[in-house]
């Protein structure tokens, strides 16, 4: 008996965390059929990212040049990945995280009579602001989907106390620490200073956009120019509400080097080399504890704790003069750096995909 998935992405880091368990479904050829389909969303980032897994998608949803609102992509992509599920009829619908074509996947495979599977599930910040609009999403998805893949057990905690039946959830670990494993050896080498602390930078949050991250640039140039044996590599989000204020404030100011969004080997390989993470970015919490690398979180609230508890991140806030004053004490105390230095798995051992894919099978596809 077959089993066919459907795998729905539409962003990059989702492209990150589903192609573990993408590939893995496939190396299951003929007992499981997958195909991913494929959501406009960030259309030019997904379309590198699925190259730099040697991925194609068997499908793809065109959305309007001007649908880039969480509305107007849900709107967008909701009614044509229901007509595209209820022509496949697939056996299960995959949906990772959530972005906005998480929870179009999750709403089409309901309106489709699909069932779907939330990969990444039971994540809670607990308010709904922050971050938003990823907190609604991740909440709805949760309640539509069949089973949910929860990474750690705080997760399921979360599923169950929200009452979901314990019978739809499994603890999996989470899928970027397989891509993190499948990566490994082929990044390339960067070219830091030799010499210097390497501070790494990503930031995208909408609660820390405008006036926010623009305050947040001066603080940090403002701390690189007092600091000759530091170098701040800030990897720039594809979104110009994101990006625009970085460039604009901190472009000309020594030892400070901006760089495009990158592909996931080369952003690994700065991880890689980085003495301190500063982001409000998820996926950067999860992935550098697995490369004991210090991460800082330029944010209020966290719906990945785990990291934290293991004193491998701290929260710092989003007040710049808070978060240089944390950045600055890590810079200057190697015993407390090399505390938060050590590699560790606070959100799943590597495996996740193998998990998830084992789980599909017996649910879905009828045998072990």
């Amino acid at each position: 008996m077959s089993l066919r998935v459907v795998a729905v992405v539409g962003t990059r880091p989702e492209v990150i965390k589903m192609a573990p368990l993408v590939r893995e479904l496939a190396s299951r050829s003929p007992r499981i059929e997958v195909a991913l389909l494929a959501v406009a969303q960030q259309p030019e980032l997904v379309a590198r990212a699925l190259a730099e897994w040697d991925l194609a998608p068997a499908w793809h949803i065109d959305l309007p040049a001007a649908a880039r609102t969480p509305a107007a992509v849900l709107g967008g992509a909701v009614s044509a990945l229901t007509e595209r599920l209820e022509a496949l009829s697939p056996d299960v619908v995959a949906v990772q995280g959530d972005t906005t074509t998480a929870l179009a996947g999750a709403l089409a495979g309901a309106y489709a009579r699909c069932p779907v599977a939330h990969v990444e599930a039971g994540l809670r910040s607990f308010c709904v602001g922050s971050p938003f609009p990823e907190e609604l999403h991740r909440a709805l998805v949760d309640r539509v989907a069949d089973v949910l893949y929860a990474p750690t057990p705080g997760a399921r905690d979360n599923l169950l106390a929200e009452g979901v039946a314990e019978a739809r959830i499994r603890v999996v670990g989470n899928t970027v620490v397989d891509a993190l494993a499948a990566v490994s050896g082929l990044c390339p080498l960067v070219d830091a200073a030799p010499g210097r602390k390497v501070v790494l930078v990503t930031g995208h949050r909408r609660e820390t956009s405008g006036t926010a991250r623009e305050a947040l640039c001066r603080s940090l140039g403002a701390l690189v120019a007092g600091r000759p044996d530091v170098e701040l590599v800030y990897v720039l989000h594809s979104h110009p509400a994101a990006s625009d204020p970085v460039r604009r404030l901190l472009s000309d100011c020594a030892r400070v080097r901006l760089l495009p969004p990158l592909s996931y080997r080369a952003f690994v390989a700065w991880m890689r080399r980085a003495d301190v993470v500063l982001t409000d970015s998820g996926g950067v919490q999860e992935e550098a504890p697995a490369l004991g690398l210090p991460v800082l979180v330029t944010r209020d609230r966290s719906e990945r704790l785990e990291a934290v508890t293991c004193g491998v991140a701290r929260l710092v806030g989003s007040d710049p003069s808070a978060v240089c004053e944390a950045l600055a004490r890590l810079l200057d105390d190697d015993l407390q750096r090399r505390a938060m230095a050590r590699v560790c798995f606070p959100f799943g051992e590597p495996g996740a995909a193998v998990r998830i894919a084992d789980d599909l099978q017996v649910r879905f596809g009828g045998g072990p």
